[in-house]
């Protein structure tokens, strides 16, 4: 059973074999209610009370407090290159989406559920029991509609970064320019949380940014740099 939703702005599928309406659903509304908080288009979401100082973060909720540490955190270890508060705003987004998709992959996983595949707006998280049940594809960023590559997996964690389907949104915070040594770097490995932040990441730091793999065993990487050349850096053990 496969269901597709729009939430943070994005089509987020949740597919899972032999799920039910209700799986689906309860799935989805984790995916709501992270919204419902972390958003920074919704005036009365947490972050936006925050923002305009209507909530100190002594005041806000727990997951508010937690997902504040792990981002202060996650700029100390990126050296600033992931940074929630770029701006003047506190803005999480680039955090909660996996946060969110690992939310709904465990909550499925304790419903009992070996099998599904959650794919928030080409971030995925796919697992299995049997091999090679999941066939993702890697899109080409000159032509999204092509795929440039095929992973055929069990279990995996997949997260894309770029410039080419929203616009240059990502701006190196260090020298506050848009980066261009590449067009999309993907990271893929055994969480979604280190995927997603790490393909940002590499993609804000340029090619100077591949050597911080040697710092994630049991993550690869697939890019396209400015060239168009297809690179793939397997995974340390």
């Amino acid at each position: 059973m496969r269901k597709v939703q729009i939430i943070m702005g994005i089509p987020i599928s949740i597919d899972v074999p032999d799920g039910t309406d209700k799986i689906l659903s309860d799935s989805f509304n984790i995916f709501t209610k992270l919204d419902e908080r972390f958003s920074t288009y919704k005036e009365q979401s947490e972050v936006s009370r925050f923002n305009r100082g209507i909530v100190t973060i002594e005041e806000s909720s727990e997951e508010f407090r937690k997902i504040f540490n792990i981002c202060e955190q996650l700029k100390k270890e990126t050296g600033g290159y992931f940074d929630a508060q770029f701006d003047s705003d506190y803005d999480p987004s680039g955090y909660v989406k996996a946060y969110a998709i690992n939310q709904v992959s465990q909550f499925l996983k304790q419903s009992g559920y070996e099998t599904f595949l959650i794919n928030a707006g080409g971030d995925i998280v796919a697992n299995s029991s049997d091999a090679n049940t999941w066939k993702i594809g890697i899109s080409n960023p000159n032509d999204t509609k092509k795929i440039l590559a095929h992973l055929e997996v069990d279990a995996i964690a997949v997260a894309s970064s770029g410039n080419y389907e929203r616009g240059h949104h990502i701006i190196n915070p260090i020298s506050r320019i848009t980066p261009d040594y590449f067009k999309s770097v993907t990271i893929f490995g055994p969480s979604i949380l280190i995927a997603d932040v790490y393909a940002t990441v590499i993609f804000a730091m340029g090619k100077k940014g591949l050597s911080v793999l040697k710092q994630l065993p049991g993550y690869s990487c697939i890019y396209i740099n400015k060239n168009n050349e297809l690179r793939q850096l397997l995974s340390s053990k």
